[in-house]
This record gives structure tokens, sequence and C-alpha cells, in this order.
């Protein structure tokens, strides 16, 4: 009996010396409890709570909850950063454990299954793609390699506004600024322009093309509750994979041509393409596909964010108009009234860059963050944050915090001039009051280019307008509403009527590079036939067609020393196109016109340059760091689309620095204007000498010629 108590006692004061010390640890190591936030439906969560806005419900929740707190999406904990100092303690303190993507249907259908460069896991292949991208599109070195292309693209723009204001022709601005992205981007990309027309048929389904990229899935449910994700009650995924058909045939499309049309080349996909045999050690082979989903990010995200960004700043200026007329009078100051604003500007319009943060600050180009996932379980400001949670940062809330943001709702540009509060804070990633591009290892790659083509836009088209809205329509009355989607679009398009405000030479075409204008005026004398006109001849480095016929150059960067040898080589070169046909060759330049009826008595043509620019032509300026980086690139040159069905010139002459140092084939004893018949053209220009003293101007009249 007595051994029996004995035992007893041993085995509870076992068990009682177990739960002290077993609890004590136990409370000792209990983790923090989670942020708090709005309990949510059975199975859905807080998912039907976020509404059509969700950028705006999650910020009316912030008010309540605080700037972090904790949602569920059906199984998946999700914790939202609405404040600058929640965003820091994520992306900077935390920032390797949020480096990658959550799983969602977007990435797996569209996005070639993570083959991307937004939605693919961190690792070396995602670092492999970014590096690519940095090297050849975004680095300081490549946009100033690049930055002759952009300005052609804006100054376009420019002279296409121009010309529907003389027309008073109503413009859909976005529309209008998708095109000029796009094609920007795309000689980049491809070494030519996507859409010839911006208002082509092509052009609005593209445009339309992104918008539904962008609105799509952007919660679908079957991404946060598994049992759902094969009903698909939503269509969603049906939706996605419609779409990426679409995709996929648009940049199947742009690849092959781009194959077509050229050989060796140093935009982006011929490196890309190169690229495919070789085996990375850090990321492996490329493929098709891996190209395919870069591009699809590039062509999206690259275009549709610039373009709303800007169709958002040039509403904030027409409702405030007093601004408008600051940033015009900086412009003037700087620019003049007789030029566009060049990039070389923006760094001297303090007032512009202001507008411009202003509207990243009221109007971030994507209002949630692309979605983080913890990788590993986080203590973030006293909270526990699980293990594979979803973080949310809201961009669109932070900017409009009243703790930090003195009047936070008013459009106010001087909050970041030189002596305001927030002068030193900047868009990009640094200071997380504004936080456009995101922030972080997983920052958009592109924040650079986006934010330079942001502000040369605007500038642009702040300088060389004035607008105005739909008879009827008050700009106090402007419609403001925002359309949801992973980019901020406005819910109504900007129509307007764009209203030149410089002197008319400023909206010619000036090419960025060689600075050269030409206008060629044609008196019915000189036998060009209207229904005949131009308008499906391109020329390019080395070639010229029409139709189905293309003359080559028999000799290049050849001093032509004598009268006979300059008409033997005229005649020679291109005895293919028609007498009555005018031929202009410019060094660094390809130049597409047209020549369009003007009046009974009178043709005016004037050279429409598109800019398809190699940088590597003159030895002159061998020591010019911009020709240089050519040498790395081999930008290759190829031909605009022409007008009628053939989607591609099939001649394309590949140039490389040493092998041509000019497109110019005769010298300035060629180019002797007395010796041209004056009812042939007056040639103008406005040309630094030591670029263009090989230019040239060629007549197929024979009478000159031989």
């Amino acid at each position: 009996m007595a051994s029996l108590l004995i035992l007893l006692s041993t085995l509870f004061l076992s068990f009682l010396l177990y739960c002290l010390l077993f609890d004590g640890k136990r409370r000792m190591g209990r983790r923090p409890p989670l942020p708090p936030g709005p309990r949510g439906w059975p199975v859905l969560g807080n998912l039907p709570q976020l509404g059509t806005k969700p950028h705006q419900t999650l910020y009316a929740l912030s008010k309540v909850y605080g700037p972090l707190f904790h949602l569920r999406f059906g199984s998946v904990d999700v914790v939202v950063a609405a404040s600058a100092a929640v965003a820091t303690q994520f992306l900077r303190n935390h920032d390797v454990n949020f480096s990658n993507r959550p799983p969602n249907s977007a990435a797996e259908h569209i996005a070639y299954n993570y083959q991307d460069l937004v939605f693919a896991p961190s690792g070396p292949r995602w670092r492999m793609l970014r590096k690519l991208c940095a090297l050849h599109l975004f680095s300081t070195k490549a946009l100033d390699d690049l930055r002759p292309l952009r300005e052609a693209e804006v100054a376009i723009l420019a002279r296409t506004l121009h010309t529907r204001a003389r027309t008073h022709t109503m413009v859909n601005l976005g529309q209008a600024l998708m095109g000029c992205t796009t094609n920007a981007l795309s000689k980049a990309m491809l070494s030519r322009r996507v859409f010839v027309d911006e208002e082509s048929k092509e052009a609005v389904e593209f445009k339309e093309l992104v918008m539904d990229l962008m609105k799509i899935g952007v919660f679908n449910i079957g991404d946060f509750v598994p049992a759902l994700r094969w009903f698909d009650v939503q269509g969603t995924v049906g939706k996605m994979k419609k779409l990426h058909q679409r995709v996929d045939i648009f940049l199947n499309k742009v690849i092959e041509e781009h194959q077509a049309a050229t050989g060796v080349g140093g935009d982006l996909l011929s490196v890309l393409m190169r690229l495919k045999e070789d085996a990375h050690s850090d990321g492996g082979k490329l493929t098709n596909t891996n190209i395919k989903a870069l591009f699809l990010n590039l062509f999206t995200a690259g275009t549709d964010t610039t373009a709303s960004t800007t169709e958002w700043a040039l509403s904030e200026m027409i409702r405030h108009p007093e601004i408008l007329k600051k940033a015009q009078i900086e412009l003037d100051s700087v620019v003049g009234q007789d030029r566009l604003v060049s990039e070389a500007d923006l760094p001297n319009l303090p007032f512009l860059q202001a507008v411009v943060k202003e509207t990243f600050r009221l109007h971030p180009s994507t209002p949630l963050s692309l979605p983080h996932m913890a990788s590993e379980a986080c203590e973030v400001n006293g909270y526990h944050i699980p293990r594979h949670s979803t973080l949310l940062v809201n961009v669109w809330a932070i900017a409009r915090d009243p703790t930090v943001w003195a009047d936070p709702l008013k459009f106010d540009p001087t909050r970041f001039l030189p002596g305001g509060r927030y002068e030193h804070v900047d868009v990009k990633g640094n200071d997380f009051e504004v936080i456009p591009f995101g922030a972080g290892r997983r920052i958009c790659p592109g924040l650079s280019l986006g934010l330079t083509m942001v502000q040369f836009i605007t500038a642009t088209l702040l300088h060389g307008f004035d607008w105005a809205l739909p008879e009827g329509l008050l700009a106090e009355k402007l419609d403001m509403e925002e359309s949801y989607g992973i980019t901020l679009q406005r819910a109504v398009p900007l129509m307007v009527h764009p209203i030149p405000r410089l002197a008319n030479k400023a909206y010619e075409y000036r090419n960025p590079v060689c600075q050269s204008s030409i206008a060629l005026n044609f008196s019915p004398s000189s036998r060009v036939p209207v229904e005949d006109n131009l308008s499906n001849i391109e020329i390019s480095h080395g070639s010229f067609k029409k139709g189905n016929r293309t003359a080559m150059p028999t000799q290049t960067d050849k001093q032509i020393s004598t009268e006979t040898e300059r008409r033997q080589l005229a005649t020679n070169q291109f005895s293919s196109i028609d007498d009555s046909k005018i031929v202009i060759e410019h060094q660094h330049c390809i130049d597409a016109f047209k020549i369009n009826e003007m009046s009974e008595l009178k043709y005016n043509t004037m050279v429409e340059t598109l800019c398809e620019m190699d940088l590597k032509l003159s030895r002159e300026l061998d020591d010019d760091p911009m020709v240089s980086s050519s040498r790395h690139y081999e930008m290759d040159l190829k031909l605009s689309r022409e007008l009628d069905e053939d989607p591609m010139v099939e001649t394309s002459t590949n140039y490389h620095h040493g092998e041509f140092s000019s497109t110019s084939y005769y010298t300035n004893e060629a180019t002797n204007m007395n010796r041209m018949p004056n009812h042939l053209a007056q040639y103008e220009t406005s040309t630094p000498k030591h670029h263009w003293e090989n230019s040239q101007l060629y007549s197929q009249d024979k009478s000159w010629v031989n």
C-alpha cells in the first residue's frame, strides 16, 4: 500500500513539474497576435468586401484597423500595409523574405506559366531577365543611346496633334499616348514602329488588349479557394485563356516579322534570339517562351502605365489652369516657342518635375502594388505575419495619408519645389511616402524609362498646346472617376481639343540627332502625279523600295570626285525607279515620305522621318559615346511598315560600325544646288555642318542627272 502511494505521489509530482516547465516554455515562446482586421464571410473570407475599387476599400479599412491589418481571402492570409512606415518594414527590413510573388491564375494562364519577369520566382532566371532588361533598355547608357528614338516618337505625336488641331478634330488622348509609348518602346525592342497609324484598327485593338490584361483576374476566387478553382465560378480563367491566345498571336507575329526583316541586330529581340543558343551559368538557356513572356511584360506594363499617368497629369492641368500657366511659363523660359521640348531640357524644369511627382502621388499607375509573398513567418510592428502570407502595399492610400501629407487630396505641385516640405522626396523607391514604382528588390525595373517618358511627354503636351474640353464641359466638372485594374485608368477617356501655342516650325519633324528639317516645294512642272504618289515608297540606308521593286546601292561611302562619276552613279543606283520620283538620302536617318495635293498649282511635301536610327555610321563621331555604345548593341536598321498589305519591306541592310561610315553616296560636290533646276525642289536644312556635309537630294529627272 505504501509503495502504491509513493508511486501515485511520484506520478502526480512529475505531472505537476511537467505542466510547470512546458507551459512556461510555451508561454515564453507564444507567438505575437495577427494584425487586427475585419471578420470575413465563411469560405470566402473578406473577398466579397473588396468591392469594385479595392484600393479605396482598403484605405477605408486602414482608418478603422490601422496602417497594418489582416484579411483572409479564402484560405490565404493577407496583410495590408497602408502607411510609409509599415511599407518600409516590409520592403526594406524584410525585403528578402517578401521577394517572391504568390501563385495566381494570371501568371499561369497569361504570363506563360511564370516564365516572365514580373511573376517569376526570385532566383537565377529572374535575375538573368532583369539584367538583360537593365543592360539593353533601362540602364543610363541604354537610355542615352535610345534617346533619339523616344524624341522622334514624341515629335511625331506633337505633329499629329498639331494636324488634328488644324482640322478641329477631337482627340482621344489616352489612345494617342498609347500609340506613342508603344512605338517608342518597340523601336528599342524591335528597331521598328509597331503602329504606323496610332488610330489604326490594329492600334485600337492593341490598346483594348492591354486594357483587358490590366483588368482581368485581379482577385480571382479560384486563387484563394482551391476547392472552387476547377469550377471557374467567375469565368475568369476562361477569359484568361482567350486573352493568352490573342497575346500569343500578337507576339508571334512581332517576332516572325522581326526575324524575316533583319539579320544580326542590336535591339533587344536580336540580342535575346542570339542568347537562346548560350547557356547562362546564372539562368540557363533562354527559350522562345521566355522571350514572349518578357515582351508581354514590356508591351503591357511599359506602355499602359506611362500613357495612363500622362493622361492623369493633363487631366489635372486642365482642372487647374493656374498650374498649367505656371508650367507653360517655365517651359517657355527654358525652351522658347520655336522648338519642342527635348529630354535634355528636363533637368532645367523643376516645376514640371513637381507636377509629375504630384501626379504620381495622387494617381499612382499601380494603386495596389503587385502582391508579395512571405517565404517564412516573421514579425512586423509586434504582429505575427504567417508563412506564405500575401502582402498588399496600398500605394494609393500611403500617398493620401493625412499624418504625412498636408491637405492630401489637393493637387499641389509646389509641395515638391525647393523650400517645400517634401522637396527631397523622390518617386524612385527611396522615400516610401511616394512609391508608384514599388520598392525593394522587386521594384519596377523600368522605373528610369517610365519616369523619363512621363516627364518628357507631359512637358511636350503642356509646352506645345493649350487644351480645350468638348463644348459644354467645364474644367471644374471634368470627370475624375477611377477605373480599377492592375493600373489605375480614367473611368471616362479624356477627349480634348489641342490648340497649338508654338510657332508652326516647331511642329515640323526634326531629327533628334541631326536636328535637320527638310521641305520640298513642287510645282506642276515637276511632273509628280497625285494619283501615283509616294505613299507606298520607303527609303532606308542603302535601299529604295516601291511596290515589289528594290534598288540597292552599288557603292557606299565613296568619294565621287568628278561630275561624270556623280551622274553615272546616280543613274546606275536608281535606274529602276520611275523618272518622276525624288530620292532623298540622309546620313543617320530613314525617311518615309509622300506627296499630297495641296492645290492645283503646288504640291508641298514634308519628309516624315520615322527615325529608324543607326548610331554607328559616322567615322567623324568615333569618340562619341553614343556611337561607341552602338558597337556593343550592333543596332540594326529596319524599314518602317508599308501602308499596303505588305507587312515588311523585304530588303533590309545591316550596318555595323566600321563597315560603312555613312549612307551618303556622294560628296558635297554632288549636292551643288546651283546645278539643280529650280523647278524641281527647294532644299532647306538647319543642320550642324559637321554632321551633314554629305546630305544630298537627287532627282531622277533625266535632264538633270544626265
